[in-house]
């Protein structure tokens, strides 16, 4: 998950973190090494997801707010349980 300037910012003035400490624990250098993203769990997804959803759903970054609606890939029906319950409720 790709974050912004005013993302980071944001995400963590929600966590009442630095936004040093934020970065250190929580993101890593995008393998474009142009900006950070969010770290993932070992099974890929976001470290703030978890069985009741996204623990920092008021500050959560503009890709996560428009998925699925803006951005789409090929396996997302089979790795996305929220698009599925969309889909077949």
């Amino acid at each position: 998950m790709y974050l912004g300037e005013e993302e980071i910012d944001r995400i963590a003035a929600f966590l009442g973190m630095e936004v040093h400490a934020f970065t250190s624990r929580y993101t890593r250098i995008t393998p474009d090494r142009q900006g950070l993203s969010l770290n993932e769990k070992d099974d890929q997804s976001c470290v703030f997801l978890d069985s009741s959803g996204c623990a920092i759903q008021a500050a959560k970054p503009l890709q996560c707010a428009v998925f699925p609606r803006i951005w789409r890939y090929r396996e997302m029906e089979t790795v996305c349980k929220g698009w599925n319950e969309k889909r077949n409720p």
